[in-house]
């Protein structure tokens, strides 16, 4: 039955009755009849979600109107206007407004404002002037800064000083329950005000803010960032002595991961892949809208599953090659062309500076005949006679030869680097980047094959006072240090050979970086297969790399998180999550990762400590040569010793070349994506 009544008639409507004009009696307009059947506490039954379309801009004064009395004159009242309805049609009644009432216990306390984000600018909390009506927008990718943007209010006829907020540190935290104040907080970004401008149109300042995730990993310890990714970084493969960010992008290109820093700022390194991770978020149907998610699949001209290495390595084999050479000037024709001896003088200096760039390691002077008879005749009487021995003249000698070779040595190595899994399942080997990179040994050859020697010389055995004439000597040193080895590498004919190999440990690095930069392109063109969904009125408390399973009606599938974007307004709460997953059409087994570096051939060169014979050229040989010693290199025209030094064979010298060839298989993850068409 009814329990309240209430009448309202013209006087309850249109106050006091008017003192002149026409007056109406009062009558019943409208009668409101409220039937309470039960009674409730008062409680939230439903929230509303209102878009306002018209843009709210402060308030301000438009307009200044100044009225002037000059006179006043009072009128009777009078009709002015009549208006005549006429009913047309009619239309049902319709909702035109829904007012929303909420009854309050007067006893409880009263509940606090929870804003939908806290913004500190500095040491500054500017919540309050942020404007909501343009949303708070922060994104987080792979490789890329993480950037916020928002809008900030200020009073009008302020000042505004932009260039103070540069390099500002910025904050941005949302409430874990967006209706307690009380509620932690969840960081969604840590950075700096990048940039601050005035927007005219919406009366506002607008900040774009940024982690400056380059200029803050560049800062970072270069053996702390080796160590956390595992990465490689050889001045042969990528850029020579790089420094902070371009260090960074360099170690980077060797690792199949992503670095950069997490919502609250600290350090955050993760490999590219889901194989073996355990699941992070699992979002579904209740969480993800069917019409905010999308899939989409990488194009086949994005896919690399062969690279090619082209590397080489120029060095050094320090080789040693000897010989013996003699030069005699015979008896019979001592005795016989009138033309003498030699200096025992010239004979040491032609010995020891004249065979360069060869060098004498031990050699032996032959001296003039002691005096005495030599040669015979028929019968039996000696034919020549010395009574005096020079002993400062010689007949010749006879030397122990070096030389020092520096052969250079080329490596050349075809590395092939593929994914099998690719292979099969796109039929065909899919090129990608044509890689080439060289170095050369920076060994100084001059220091290993031009030489200053000294010697020790063995003397005659003479009174004391009288001239000690050398009679052969030995090599002792060299006045300047000597390059040496680095170590003995093996040759094709079974021996060794020392080379200089200082860069080789640059090399195998190189080796190791090369095989790893290619690898990254062919993982990398296969992970472009990507899950993009909203989560609409909710916070995912994510970071890039960790693993989402999407359990929805349209799509099914397991993927590494890769972008993030948060937006917060006014009735505002939204996360959109971006998944990477690697993807294609094969049922083979995936191969087993070797990265070892290939082995390194034997040199096809000769061994080394060679000896090469000399052309030993005679001269007059008399007719008994057991009688007198015959002449060795003597030039019996002139009278000289014509000792030449032999000629170094072509494979002693020229550059030796080794080629080899070596296949790495890439392991691919291939994970499953079950898509759903319709509801």
């Amino acid at each position: 039955m009814p329990l309240n009544r209430h009448t309202l008639n013209s006087r309850t409507l249109g106050g006091p009755a008017l003192d002149r004009g026409t007056p109406y009696p009062a009558r019943k307009l409208l009668t409101l009849e409220q039937s309470v059947y039960a009674e409730h506490p008062a409680r939230q039954l439903l929230t509303l979600r209102q878009i306002v379309a018209w843009r709210i801009t402060a308030a301000r004064r438009v307009m200044r109107l100044r009225q002037s009395v000059v006179s006043w004159d009072q009128y009777p009242v009078r009709k002015l206007l009549g208006l005549q309805q006429s009913v047309v049609r009619r239309v049902p009644s319709r909702s035109l407004l829904t007012l929303r009432q909420q009854v309050v216990d007067p006893t409880a306390p009263v509940s606090t404002h929870v804003p939908p984000a806290r913004v500190t600018i500095g040491k500054l909390d500017v919540t309050g002037q942020t404007k909501l009506m343009t949303q708070i927008v922060i994104t987080h990718g792979e490789d890329q800064p993480s950037t916020a943007t928002f809008h900030l209010r200020f009073d009008i006829d302020v000042e505004i000083n932009i260039p103070a907020f540069h390099g500002k540190t910025v904050e941005i935290d949302v409430y874990s329950d967006p209706r307690d104040a009380n509620s932690p907080m969840i960081r969604l970004f840590t950075g700096w005000v990048n940039d601050a401008r005035y927007d005219r149109r919406t009366r506002a300042v607008v900040f774009d803010c940024s982690d400056l995730r380059g200029e803050r990993l560049g800062e970072e310890s270069k053996q702390d960032l080796l160590q956390l990714t595992q990465a490689v970084y050889s001045e042969m493969t990528q850029r020579e002595k790089a420094e902070g960010n371009e260090f960074v992008n360099e170690m980077m290109k060797t690792v199949a991961g992503t670095l950069g820093y997490t919502r609250d700022g600290a350090l955050n390194f993760y490999e590219w892949g889901t194989s073996g991770e355990p699941i992070d978020w699992t979002l579904t149907n209740g969480q993800v809208h069917r019409d905010d998610i999308t899939v989409d699949f990488q194009t086949r001209d994005e896919i690399k599953n062969t690279v090619t290495v082209e590397i080489a390595y120029r060095y050094y084999a320090l080789r040693t090659v000897k010989t013996k050479v003699k030069g005699l000037k015979g008896l019979h024709d001592f005795f016989t062309d009138g033309k003498g001896s030699f200096l025992r003088e010239a004979i040491i200096d032609r010995i020891q500076n004249g065979f360069r760039p060869w060098f004498a390691t031990s050699y032996k002077v032959y001296g003039t005949p002691p005096p005495g008879g030599y040669g015979r005749t028929q019968q039996g009487i000696k034919e020549f006679y010395v009574t005096v021995q020079r002993l400062d003249k010689a007949l010749g000698y006879e030397a122990d030869l070096e030389r020092y070779i520096a052969q250079p040595v080329s490596e050349h190595y075809t590395l092939k680097v593929t994914a099998p899994q690719s292979v099969r399942a796109y039929r065909k080997e899919v090129k990608g980047s044509q890689l080439s990179f060289s170095i050369e040994s920076e060994f100084d050859t001059g220091k290993f094959e031009d030489r200053e020697a000294t010697y020790d010389e063995s003397k005659m055995s003479r009174p004391t006072g009288w001239t000690q004439w050398p009679t052969g000597g030995t090599l002792a040193s060299f006045e300047d240090a000597v390059a040496v080895a680095t170590y003995n590498a093996a040759t094709t004919d079974g021996g060794t050979v020392p080379v200089a190999d200082e860069k080789r440990p640059l090399f195998n690095a190189g080796i190791g970086a090369a095989v790893k930069i290619a690898a990254k392109e062919i993982v990398q063109s296969h992970r472009k297969n990507y899950i993009d969904g909203l989560c609409r009125g909710r916070i995912i408390e994510a970071e890039l790399g960790q693993i989402v399973h999407w359990d929805t009606r349209v799509v099914n599938a397991v993927g590494q998180i890769s972008g993030i974007t948060y937006t917060i307004g006014d009735a505002v709460r939204d996360t959109r999550i971006r998944t990477s997953i690697s993807y294609m059409d094969d049922t083979g087994a995936a191969p087993v990762a070797n990265w070892s570096l290939p082995a390194m051939p034997a040199l096809a060169v000769p061994k080394d400590k060679t000896e090469i014979p000399s052309k030993q050229v005679r001269g007059n040989v008399f007719s008994e040569p057991g009688e007198l010693s015959v002449s060795i290199n003597y030039d019996p025209e002139n009278g000289s010793l014509d000792v030449p030094a032999p000629e170094v064979p072509e494979e002693y010298v020229d550059e030796a070349k080794t080629e080899a060839e070596h296949t790495y298989e890439v392991p691919l993850e291939n994970a499953n994506i079950t898509l759903i068409n319709g509801w």
